[in-house]
């Protein structure tokens, strides 16, 4: 049986995981309750992303074996992938009570407090590992990432060179090398790193992020936006959503009260406003912008995933529509300006579209954009050709009629729906939702 299991747990680290899973069914077969047998099917269940499947395989093993520390580990796991981390945080709790001196298990909790953003408490747990085991790479990569986090660059540069030394084939400290020298403006450095990393492992999605940050972070004005975001990662969620808030408000409400009517406040209400909206584009657009140029870098192009390729030519392809309608409204018909508004509002979303979970944050983040589609752009379709050509057709008036009247109810609170979808849009791009 020992064997059996040990040829398992080899099949799975093959990646032969058909094979892996019909040894594992044979054990099951003649021992139903085999708590090891379920550890090593829901692992097998997890590298498959079949989260369902690796959820029902850990609650056994958890059942058949509740005082075996790594059943509980593994059910931590699976859990964490799932995004349900207060069960996650509860697993790994009790299997830390049962082997309070595993590193593993330490590092396993480090992971979840940083899913969390609980930069501190993911520190504590990794120097806790690390106390146990001081070469534990899990504990030490993650110590790594919560040092950044914490505004403690070069002493997680300090921590992560000694690991490199003791082994300079691992790709995760190759990776967050990488990520400690963008903090510190060093590009090159972050290259090579990221190159590293990637070649040690190319399926590493950490190190392609990084790579496609410090390819795009070479031009200055990307680089400000990255030292933007980077500093934003380091703040509590709540903090974030307060940053982004504020900004409006301060926007919308206290300057609109400072205006005096003195030309001196005019033209610093107007300064201050053109500038935030800019920067505000900015963090939206300028990710998928420079992905465009990315086409035609010979490193980039490699670099960018399918997701990200088709985020830039959306974006790039709604902001073009944008400056059509525009030049249409200025022109033709003011109608059209409604429509140029709407597509930029739509490049805006289009590129958070991907950044939302697969499940009900992207559904309804397409049903957002819909009817965005639906009440900005499609009016002017439905209108204009009648005002042009003065046409007396039925079908083409009664289509105008419609058009007229979802401009007439929806036009009114059109801004609304601009500033409601910008903020929910970032919600849904930040959702986690449980599978």
């Amino acid at each position: 049986m020992e064997q059996q299991l040990e040829r398992a747990s080899l099949l799975i680290q093959q990646e032969r995981f058909d094979l892996a899973e019909q040894e594992l069914q044979q054990l099951l077969q003649v021992n139903p309750q085999l708590a090891d047998a379920h550890y090593l099917m829901a692992l097998l269940f997890l590298v498959r992303k079949d989260l369902k499947a690796a959820q029902t395989s850990a609650q056994k093993a958890v059942h058949f074996g509740p005082t075996q520390p790594h059943t509980h580990a593994m059910m931590s796991q699976v859990w964490l992938a799932s995004n349900r981390l207060p069960e996650a945080q509860t697993s790994i709790e009790e299997a830390i009570r049962l082997d309070p001196a595993n590193a593993e298990h330490l590092a396993q909790e480090a992971a979840i407090y940083l899913r969390q953003e609980r930069w501190q408490e993911a520190l504590n747990a990794a120097n806790a590992g690390l106390a146990f085991d001081p070469e534990d790479e899990e504990c030490i990569n993650y110590r790594a990432i919560a040092l950044v986090r914490l505004g403690k660059a070069d002493e997680a540069e300090i921590a992560l060179d000694a690991s490199m030394q003791k082994d300079p084939e691992n790709a995760l400290t190759h990776a967050n090398q990488g990520w400690v020298a963008l903090e510190q403006g060093d590009q090159q450095r972050a290259l090579k790193h990221f190159q590293e990393a990637l070649r040690i492992d190319p399926q590493n999605e950490w190190s392609r992020t990084g790579l496609l940050h410090a390819i795009k972070s070479q031009n200055f004005f990307y680089r400000k936006v990255l030292d933007y975001f980077l500093w934003m990662s380091k703040l509590g969620a709540a903090t974030r959503w307060g940053v982004i808030i504020g900004g409006y408000l301060l926007i919308a409400h206290l300057l609109p009260s400072l205006y005096n009517g003195q030309l001196a406040m005019t033209i610093f209400i107007v300064t201050v406003t053109v500038l935030y909206v800019a920067f505000a584009l900015s963090t939206w657009l300028t990710v998928p912008i420079a992905d465009l140029f990315l086409f035609l870098h010979p490193l980039g192009k490699y670099a960018l995933s399918t997701e990200e390729k088709r985020t830039a030519l959306s974006v790039a392809g709604w902001l073009g529509l944008g400056i059509l309608f525009g030049i249409l409204g200025w022109l033709v018909l003011p109608l059209f300006y409604f429509a140029a508004i709407s597509s930029v509002l739509l490049a805006l979303l289009m590129s958070l579209y991907y950044d939302c979970d697969q499940g009900w944050p992207r559904k309804t983040m397409f049903a957002m954009m819909s009817g965005i589609f639906l009440i900005g752009i499609a009016p002017s379709f439905l209108y204009a050709p009648v005002q042009l050509i003065q046409t007396e057709n039925v079908f083409l008036n009664t289509l105008a009629v419609i058009g007229f009247l979802i401009h007439f109810f929806f036009g009114r609170v059109f801004l609304f729906v601009v500033i409601g979808a910008e903020f929910f849009g970032n919600y849904l791009a930040q959702a986690q939702p449980k599978h």
